[in-house]
């Protein structure tokens, strides 16, 4: 846990949240190790969680319906993937793989809901890290 205590307070999500929010974050979360090529998230599946890159870096691309790729960015240190669809029940047209060995804290909705309800701070910072994320499409 303590591993993923220090990541979080590193990551944008984490900051200016109470040490108390970011203990309950760290018991709860998850840490994902991906090689370069692995998959983390196959277009038009579902997703149920957000995740916080801590190392490495992740090509996302959108697919369209004739399964084309329209638009391809790429997520860092200090990203995230799979905020907005993770909201929603509706499957993502997002594929993304790790482009380099990469480390995620993986937050699933449940734990991201919960948080969201206790924590102005946490969905302020979200809300920022969703900000980035359409400004690098």
């Amino acid at each position: 846990m303590e591993e993923k205590l220090k990541l979080l307070k590193r990551h944008p999500c984490g900051d200016g949240l109470r040490q108390r929010t970011l203990r309950r974050i760290a018991e709860d979360c998850e840490m994902v190790k991906l090689e370069s090529g692995d998959l983390l998230h196959e277009a038009n599946a579902p997703l149920d969680a957000m995740y916080l890159v801590v190392g490495g870096r992740l090509r996302v691309s959108t697919i369209d319906i004739q399964d084309k790729v329209v638009r391809q960015w790429f997520e860092t240190s200090g990203g995230q993937f799979g905020a907005v669809a993770m909201t929603t029940d509706q499957t993502s047209n997002f594929h993304c793989v790790a482009e380099e060995p990469s480390a995620l804290v993986k937050i699933d909705r449940d734990l991201f809901l919960k948080t969201s309800r206790q924590s102005y701070r946490f969905r302020l910072n979200v809300l920022q890290l969703l900000n980035d994320t359409i400004q690098q499409m």
